[in-house]
């Protein structure tokens, strides 16, 4: 892959991994041969397939999936699926979380944060609200998804932003906002994910966070953008 830019490999691992929550939606495989057709179609011939599905294997479990790939005759036979990492008890204790009868706004920040996290840091609108509702959320909060898209995102908890692709419908993409990387930080949400799931924190994904931390500074809450005008 030496042709190919850091930017096209991160875009094409990110195809990758939409192809397969697709068709894992539908519960379908996905076949070596759809990816080269429908992902890697420009690159044929520059046997990238292995060495980007390699980095797909190490990204997905960040989703909750193992990425496997079905043997037959004790063979790899090209054709992949996507394994929940979850075992019933936990996504058991995931609905009994948010069955509460009063859930709170700060509540639902942080059910929002985890979910932007483990989907490395960036949600589509449609995906948070299907899996919201998959938690039940719905249930104990009629009105999240105002909470989310309004009140949530004026108070600089979250950040929705618009995302048009050629040709394609226009998208609104959820991440963490500064007033969370203020007040509440990555570290936090990552032990509330580990609180949630019964399991201890990694150090490693600790480590990385505080690194990021002491090499990017924080916007500071409350100044407007100036886009490089004085």
């Amino acid at each position: 892959m030496q042709k190919l830019s850091h930017e096209e490999i991160e875009n094409l691992v990110g195809s990758c991994i939409r192809l397969l929550l697709f068709q894992d939606m539908k519960k379908l495989p996905v076949r070596r041969k759809d990816f080269t057709d429908k992902v890697f179609e420009q690159y044929k011939g520059n046997n990238i397939t292995s060495e980007l599905l390699a980095i797909v294997k190490e990204r997905v479990p960040l989703l909750g999936y193992d990425l496997i790939e079905i043997s037959r005759n004790n063979r790899p036979s090209g054709i992949y699926l996507l394994k929940n990492r979850l075992n019933k008890d936990h996504l058991n204790q995931l609905n009994m979380k948010f069955r509460e009868e009063r859930l709170s706004s700060y509540t639902l920040l942080m059910v929002v944060l985890s979910l932007i996290f483990i989907n490395k840091g960036k949600l589509e609108e449609d995906r948070l609200f299907t899996q919201l509702k998959t938690l039940n959320v719905e249930s104990t909060y009629k009105n999240y998804q105002s909470v989310i898209k309004v009140q949530l995102v004026r108070q600089l908890y979250l950040k929705r932003k618009k995302l048009v692709g050629r040709g394609e419908k226009s998208k609104w993409i959820y991440s963490m906002g500064e007033r969370s990387m203020i007040e509440i930080g990555k570290r936090i949400v990552v032990e509330h994910i580990a609180e949630i799931y019964g399991e201890p924190v990694d150090p490693f994904i600790i480590q990385e966070i505080e690194e990021s931390q002491a090499n990017n500074s924080l916007p500071i809450v409350g100044l407007p953008e100036t886009n490089g005008k004085g």
